[in-house]
Order: structure tokens, then sequence, then C-alpha cells
């Protein structure tokens, strides 16, 4: 299974609501880190995929964002949803997180199914004892960071590695194309049972922001002539001198998708996320960089989705 990580922004979680059949149908499960006080928008997202049976992780205790110091409100949220829910709560085992402080999440956790994402805590001796004598099985075990043979083992059961393939930089610095992933192909070899990423968005978590100089689109693809790996491609904005005009700095990266596509030899899919986007440049409209992130994120939900596929049966079928 392939765990999209998220952060709990608002074209994300719209796009969780959109694409819960996507998500449940190609067994994706979404890994959501919430970072904003009002859970509105949360809690539409994990209807929306409770309605689906799209399985789902929620982290409890986000170490960024606006619920970093008080989880409150995700826990009353998650305590309100009925027991047979898709939800699953995730326990973020940080590098400072205190034993106290896992007994606690552990004991008042809001759902009986719970993942551990293992982020640099360190006493799996402490931590398997404490899983044992209290009778629980985490659903998931999530890796953030690397961690040692010895710590891996003890959480090896549903394992699931996250590795960030974006590389972030300024928009007007990235290069044409580049290598994300080959995640997809090694996870198993690696010795894990599932994988996952930070999308086209990338690890980092940067709240806010002011008017962007460039405007780029992301799009991933395979690599065909490189084992079926992941790479992407980065259309770029030219009139990246100012800050003024974000529109037309759109329409020029739109413009450049257009063009590329034309040829017989453009190997980005043909995705539903895609074909919005020429559409946009067709009606030469600006819908917003809140959008161009959206429809970047589902255009590489099914790629992954294609990725899988070539695994397992040789083809890469996409559905429109």
């Amino acid at each position: 299974m392939y765990f999209p990580y998220f952060r709990g922004k608002q074209f994300e979680l719209i796009l969780l609501r959109e694409q819960a059949d996507f998500l449940a149908k190609h067994l994706q499960v979404p890994i959501i880190a919430p970072v904003r006080s009002n859970t509105k928008q949360l809690e539409k997202s994990i209807k929306a995929l409770n309605e689906k049976s799209a399985k789902h992780v929620v982290i409890i205790n986000p170490s960024a964002g606006e619920h970093a110091n008080d989880h409150s409100a995700i826990s009353a949220l998650l305590q309100s949803l009925p027991r047979e829910s898709s939800t699953i709560t995730g326990i973020k085992l940080t590098y400072d997180i205190t034993e106290k402080q896992i007994q606690h999440l552990l004991e008042d956790r809001p759902t009986d199914s719970f993942a551990l994402l293992h982020a640099g805590f360190q006493n799996h001796t402490w931590l398997s004892a404490e899983l044992t004598s209290k009778h629980l099985t985490p659903s998931f075990n999530i890796f953030l960071t690397n961690a040692g043979h010895q710590y891996r083992n003890a959480f090896a059961r549903d394992s699931v590695v996250i590795q960030d393939g974006f590389q972030l930089m300024r928009n007007r610095d990235y290069p044409p194309e580049e290598f994300f992933s080959e995640l997809h192909t090694t996870y198993h070899r690696d010795g894990f049972d599932h994988f996952g990423d930070y999308l086209t968005i990338g690890e980092q978590y940067i709240e806010g922001g002011g008017p962007a100089y460039a405007v780029a689109i992301h799009l991933t693809y395979l690599n065909a002539d490189d084992d079926n790996t992941i790479w992407i491609k980065h259309y770029i904005s030219d009139s990246n001198f100012d800050t003024s005009d974000p529109a037309n700095k759109a329409k020029e990266a739109l413009d450049k998708l257009f063009v590329e596509q034309q040829s017989s030899s453009f190997p980005i899919p043909t995705t539903p996320a895609l074909l919005e986007l020429l559409n946009y440049q067709a009606r030469n409209h600006y819908p917003g960089l809140g959008m161009l992130k959206k429809l970047s994120m589902w255009h590489h939900l099914h790629v992954v989705a294609s990725a899988n596929s070539v695994n397992q049966q040789g083809s890469s079928p996409f559905e429109v």
C-alpha cells in the first residue's frame, strides 16, 4: 500500500475529500498531519474518507502548525467518530517525546486502531515492553526517519517507510526535470511492507509565505528509460524578476506544459489533473497557486497508482 503524507492545509484537505473513492480503490492510505486550529475542513475530509471506507491516519500530536502544543481539538474530533470508522489515530514519536507522554497518548487514544510514526524516539526496548504489557498492536509502524536495525526489527510488523522525493528549492531554481524516487521498487528489498512520500510538496512545513517571484508546476511520471523509477518535470514561469502579475506567470508555466504536451515523446501520463491543467491553459485562466499545488498532488496519486500496477502486472493503466 501507498501512504501519501499530507499537511492539513485547505487544498490538501479538499483533495482528500474529492478523491476518497480513488484512495480507497487503489489502497492508498493518506497520513494527515493537521496544521490548522479550525478543524471543520479536516472533519469534512475525514467524513468523506469514512464514507468510502478509505483507511487514513490522522496524527493526534503533530509537531508543526497550530496543534503542535495542544492536540485536544484533534482528540475531540476523533472521539466523535463512530466506532466502525476507517480512521486510525497516528501517534508521532519524535526524539523529544517522553515516555510519560507516550503512555498518555496510548491510554487516551480516541480510536481503537492506531499507528506509530517513528520519528526519532530511541528507546525501542521500553516501547516494545509497554505495548506488550498493555496488549496493544499498532495497525502500522510508519518510519519517518532512519532507525537502527534493532529498533526497526522491534516494529517490523506492517512497516511503512516514508521518504521525501521532492527537492525543495526556490521556484525559479528548479531544473526542467530530475529524479524523484525509486522507493516503489525498493521498499520490499529494504525490509518494509509499504511505502510513502510527501507527494510534490515535500517534507518541510512552510507556513504562509509572501507573493511568489516564480510560478512552478510539478508533474511526476514513470521514466521508462530508468527502469520505471519516478521522475519529476518542473514547468517554470519566465518573468521572475519581481512578484507582480502572478496570473501571467502561471500562463507562462502552463504554456510551456502545453508546448511539451504536443510532442510525441511527452512522457507525462494523461491523468485527470493534467487535463485540468491543459484546460486552464486553453481558457487562459489562472486558478491560483493553491489549485496548482492540488492538481500536482492529484496527478502524483495517479502516477503512484500506475507504478504499483506496473510492479504487479507489468502494465501501466492510467484511469482518466
